[in-house]
């Protein structure tokens, strides 16, 4: 019988984990399925030739779509990104505070983002601008979902 494991991974090392599945999984999708003239990851363009789209550094825990031509991702160190050309190219929102945010959840263009220490992000403008709200909680949080477009 298998003993409980006596020590666990850094939380911070889960979400490098989940950013790099989470990369992982958009590219094997982008490689089994037939890709779009744009695309919010590194694209194979005609030739077969990958052309990298992001240069920034960090790790990248989430991404979601508004529409087909804008995005929003959160990650490391309080980066928000933001592309409105199909991912073509990305845009630092700020100010922002510098604790990791690991989810994202949009619903039509009101979005919320959680992260490290508690942070709640909320934006009413798709991403453009970000006020901070108090959670009343110094713990990580790591999930946010929208129940219907009210709550």
């Amino acid at each position: 019988m298998n003993a409980a494991p006596s020590t666990f991974p850094p939380l911070r090392s889960l979400h490098r984990s989940r950013g790099l599945l989470l990369l992982a999984t958009i590219l094997l999708a982008l490689i089994i399925a037939p890709a779009p003239q744009t695309s919010a990851l590194p694209v194979l363009q005609q030739g077969g030739a990958w052309q990298r789209v992001w240069k920034g550094d960090g790790f990248l825990f989430d991404l979601a779509a508004i529409d087909a031509q804008t995005l929003v991702g959160v990650g490391s160190e309080g980066m928000i990104l933001r592309s409105t050309d199909g991912g073509t190219s990305w845009h630092y929102q700020s100010p922002v505070p510098t604790a990791d945010l690991f989810d994202l959840s949009l619903q039509g263009l009101y979005a919320w983002t959680v992260g490290q220490n508690g942070i709640i992000l909320f934006s009413a403008d798709g991403g453009t601008t970000w006020t901070q709200l108090n959670s009343g909680v110094s713990a990580s949080l790591n999930g946010v979902a929208f129940a219907d477009g009210n709550r």
